[in-house]
């Protein structure tokens, strides 16, 4: 990774000279690299304004969806970009973007070693936690083959997450919840999670709480994955990947945007009313007094059990 000093045009550049031919780098992924997290518009900025004569190949940044950006030169420098892009051998698809899984400019992601998940059902981790207060202190930590691949999913949430969901740090990843002023009365206490990423221990994980007990979402899910060519490895609402080309990040997005605030909170109500985290019958004390008295009433009473003994003793004599 770049250093955090110095021009951040010069840093933008430099990681930019860097993507081989063939491939694309996002502006978000671009901004990690160059020490610039969470600032992807100031990479179109520092590449908007390189000289004509720039050996700088600016072609190659596009934005999280894989299609070209709009830029000031307007039609005629989108159109320049895509050819010099088709040049290099890279393909659109027929939406005009770039199958990012395919030609995603991904260094060293690919030797990184993983194993599976351990993430609860409402998006809490229970692996690797982080010490970060904030997302970018939280990418900032992460070794720069992580960092690349978090932030290129989180670029792909970021599209498309219904508004009304907060972006924060919650359970060692990032997560997008509903705000405790919106919806105080949650299970646990804390903020609802709509959608969790995390890179815990030696894993990715991105849960889906919007699949975790409905068929038909989980299908859809499935289906998706086997048109993309991918397989989904996926327990409750946590997806595990290994690596970033096992992601089709076009369904990812779909599936952040499939479910508004209102409607995931109503869902919410349903799914708890059917678990034992439901609302709890309210329980009535009794007094101290009332309590004993109920106990003495259960047990026979002393003398009425000397006063039977010795009736079942008389009995038992001749006569």
């Amino acid at each position: 990774m770049s250093g955090a000093g110095g021009d951040p045009h010069r840093r933008v550049r430099d990681v930019v000279s860097r993507i081989p031919r063939g491939r694309v780098a996002t502006y978000g992924q671009v901004a990690i690299l160059a020490g610039l997290p969470g600032q992807p518009r100031l990479v179109g900025y520092a590449l908007s304004a390189l000289p004509d004569d720039s050996g700088v190949p600016w072609q190659r940044v596009v934005n999280a969806r894989g299609m070209v950006s709009p830029r000031s030169g307007g039609r005629e420098s989108d159109r320049l970009q895509r050819a010099l892009l088709e040049k290099e051998g890279i393909r659109f698809g027929p939406d005009g973007a770039i199958p990012l899984s395919r030609f995603r400019w991904t260094p060293r992601t690919e030797y990184v070693r993983l194993c599976p998940s351990e993430t609860g059902p409402f998006g809490r981790s229970t692996g690797m936690k982080s010490s970060a207060a904030s997302v970018e202190g939280y990418l900032r930590q992460l070794p720069e083959e992580r960092r690349i691949v978090v932030s290129a999913v989180r670029e792909v949430i970021r599209e498309n997450i219904p508004a009304g969901y907060r972006e924060a740090i919650s359970g060692g990843g990032i997560s997008w919840a509903v705000p405790l002023e919106r919806y105080p009365g949650t299970h646990d206490g804390h903020p609802l999670c709509y959608v969790a990423l995390a890179a815990l221990k030696n894993h990715f994980s991105v849960t889906l709480t919007c699949a975790y007990r409905d068929s038909e979402q989980a299908q859809w899910l499935k289906a998706e994955f086997q048109k993309a060519g991918k397989k989904l490895d996926m327990e409750k609402s946590c997806l595990k990947f290994r690596k970033l080309d096992d992601l089709p990040l076009g369904v990812i997005g779909k599936a952040v945007a499939s479910v508004k605030l209102k409607d995931f909170l109503a869902r919410y109500e349903e799914l708890r009313a059917q678990t034992k985290s439901g609302p709890r019958k309210p329980t009535v004390k009794k007094s101290p007094g009332t309590a004993r008295a109920g106990k003495g009433a259960a047990k026979t009473a002393p003398g009425a059990t000397k006063a039977s003994k010795a009736g079942a003793k008389a009995a038992k004599r001749p006569a």
